[in-house]
Order: C-alpha cells, then structure tokens, then sequence
C-alpha cells in the first residue's frame, strides 16, 4: 500500500489557489480516477487539497509550463509543440511517469484505442511496426510500402496499390503517431486525408485495398466491413491486438500511456509533484487504476514489468526533489 512520506509546499509555489488548495489541470476522461487518487492523497496528507480542472489532456501543458499546476495527466503522449513550447520555456525536457495504459477493446462500452484497420475481406494477418511506419511515411531506409503483394498478399491482391487513409486532424492523433514512430519521416504524400476519424474508417470499409490508421474510435459502431489488423513490436514477434490481455501485459504496439508530467525548477523537482506519482505507482495509486478499466474510459493498470520500470525511475529522480 501506499506509505506516505513528509510533503512541504513552498507558500508561493504558483499552483496555490486564495484558499490554499492545489490547482491540478488534467485529462477530461481521467476526471474519476484523477478525483480517487486526489482523496487518497489528501486523507494521507489532511494539509493538502485539490481543486480539480479537468478539461482535456491539451488543457495541462500549458498549465504545467506556467507552474499553475504541480503536474498535469494525459491519456496520450505530448504533443510535440507542447513538448518544444515547454523547452522554449524552461530550457529542458519534461520529465514524467507512466501509471497506466490508455484503454483497450474493442468492446461495447467504449472506444478501441489506437489502431490500424484493414478491410474484413483482407487476408493480411498482421504488421510490424517497422511496416506500418513504411505504409504511412515517405523516406524509410528500406523503402515506401506500396503495394499489397509487397506484404506478401497474392490473388486479387497482388498487383494492386496500398491505398492508404489517415484523418485530418492536424498535429492531433496522426502528429503524435508520427512522433512516436516515425523517427523524423514525413506523413505519406500518397496517404488520403479524409477528414474525421470515422471517415477514415469508412472510407477503409468501402475499398477492400484500403487501409487506414486513426485514434481512439467506436469503429464497430459504424460498419462490419473493417477489421483491427494485430500488429508486433518487432520482426519475429507475435502479433498483438488492443485486447485487454495484452494491453495489460504490456504487449500492444499502439498503447497510449496515462502520464503524469511533473513540474520542477531550477530548484529541483516539486515535493508534490515526485509523491503523486509514488501514489499512482503504489499497490493502492494501480488498483485505482484497475477500477476503471470495465469503465468506458477502460484504463489499464501496469504489467508488473513495467511497473517496476516506472518505480525505478522515479527512485531514481529522488535526490532531486527540492
């Protein structure tokens, strides 16, 4: 369980609201879990309270850049023009901590995460992510993915172009895809934005040799004509899918972390900020986790493997906290 340690809060640190309590910017989705893990903080600590903004993972950047909140939690990793307006400002990298990962499914009470869909008549059994990267970037090494019987398919298949799809949603799901994966690549001249999410998903159920890859989306609420392709870390690899057995062993490719991003300065890192996250990283912090994964927001808490990941890590930062 969680064992508390000593927490001072420097009287003018900038996320003190009037009344005292602590101003704590973050994710709409996380709202409960972020509310749960708030009381357990505050029954531990009886001098500490928060008050809660949560309004959207794009809402805590810019809070935790200024200081008004001691660390800020995203459902996704950053987005990269938040991650270079932090550097503009402060001169170094975030650091943060991954509690969590963000969502599994398909399932009937909400969205799958991210995914890439193929038509359901596709034969193609999977991709690795070296793959998916060639599909949907220009300029890899080993060369553009652009036809079907480069992926091995034969018959109808063969001959035919990739026809790929992405949203168009600006340097929302398809920036923070590239990224993640596309080590400094551009987006696929050849790919078709098509606007939302959906229609990229529509767009794949119509064209048998399409194929598309889009965030968090009910796909299986729009058509049965398109299937989640497994994906593998790694040639050689098995595939994986966004089920929540391998998403909570860790194993999914396109998992989304749940994130606390800390705020420090030149002093060191903040003492609330470095024991929140012992808290999410506790027994108690992952089983609160763990009560919000049969939610629609379907939060997993962290394999074992990763979770001692994630402690070491921030063992590690201990003899910075100011």
């Amino acid at each position: 369980m969680y064992q508390p340690r000593p927490v001072p809060v420097p009287k003018d640190r900038p996320y003190l609201l009037p009344d005292g309590d602590v101003l704590f910017v973050g994710n709409d989705g996380m709202a409960a879990l972020l509310d749960e893990l708030n009381g357990v903080f505050t029954k531990a600590h009886p001098d500490i309270r928060f008050h809660g903004v949560f309004e959207g993972s794009s809402t805590g950047f810019p809070a935790l850049i200024s200081g008004a909140t001691p660390l800020t939690a995203l459902s996704r990793e950053v987005w990269p023009e938040d991650l270079a307006a932090f550097r503009a400002t402060h001169g170094y990298e975030p650091r943060s901590i991954t509690f969590g990962y963000s969502g599994h499914g398909p399932r009937d009470n909400g969205r799958t995460p991210p995914s890439i869909y193929t038509h359901k008549d596709n034969p193609l059994p999977g991709l690795t992510l070296e793959q998916a990267v060639r599909l949907f970037s220009d300029g890899h090494t080993e060369g553009s993915l652009v036809r079907w019987s480069q992926l091995g398919l034969e018959g109808r298949w063969a001959g035919r172009r990739i026809h790929a799809y992405l949203p168009d949603d600006g340097l929302g799901f398809v920036g923070g895809f590239q990224a993640r994966f596309f080590d400094g690549l551009p987006v696929a001249t050849r790919a078709e934005n098509v606007g939302s999410r959906e229609n990229a998903v529509l767009a794949v159920a119509d064209d048998p040799f399409g194929i598309c890859v889009v965030g968090w989306c009910a796909a299986r609420e729009l058509t049965d004509q398109v299937r989640e392709l497994p994906l593998a870390a790694a040639d050689g690899e098995p595939y994986r899918t966004a089920s929540k057995e391998d998403v909570a062993a860790g194993a999914y490719p396109l998992s989304y972390p749940l994130n606390l991003y800390l705020w420090e300065d030149p002093d060191g890192i903040d003492p609330l900020a470095y024991e929140y996250c012992r808290l999410a990283l506790s027994r108690q912090g992952q089983e609160a986790v763990a009560r919000q994964t049969p939610t629609e927001e379907g939060y997993v808490p962290l394999s074992a493997a990763d979770l001692a990941v994630q402690r070491a890590k921030l063992e590690s930062w201990a003899g910075e906290v100011a």
